[in-house]
């Protein structure tokens, strides 16, 4: 929180932006909080794989960058999870994992997409490319 004014609350997120919450929302509606007070949060982080991608393979590399992370925090009241989606031209790959401290989220999910990336490279797990639009107007 950086600011209680007269009319409302400002508070800054995790990725530096600021939120104006009025005063009465505060008192008479519900907000939301990602960890609920506590210090572990459940980050999920998401990779696309192309459609003739291994997904058996691609998963198990997910959950063990995921497993391995110096940041993750796992125990019977915090699982992990890897959930896999299919959509038009690729398929989506979400590994769901808590951290123990909620200020290692953007660290957990870089060191899990920076270390499951090089891991399907070395695979030959492809990533679907990413389309190209091309203005008419220059």
């Amino acid at each position: 929180m950086t600011d209680i004014g007269l009319r409302a609350t400002t508070l800054i997120t995790p990725d530096d932006s600021a939120i104006r919450v009025p005063n009465a929302t505060l008192f008479t509606a519900n907000v939301s909080n990602a960890n609920d007070g506590q210090p572990e949060m459940m980050v999920v982080v998401e990779l696309a794989v192309t459609t003739g991608a291994d997904l058996d393979r691609a998963s198990a590399i997910v959950e063990e960058a995921m497993v391995t992370s110096k940041y993750v925090f796992v125990d019977d009241d915090h699982p992990f999870a890897v959930l896999v989606e299919d959509e038009s031209y690729y398929r989506t790959i979400r590994g769901k994992a808590y951290v123990a401290d909620l200020r290692d989220e953007f660290a957990f999910a870089s060191d899990v997409t920076e270390r499951s990336m090089a891991a399907f490279a070395r695979e030959g797990i492809t990533i679907p490319k990413a389309p190209v639009h091309i203005s008419k107007h220059r």
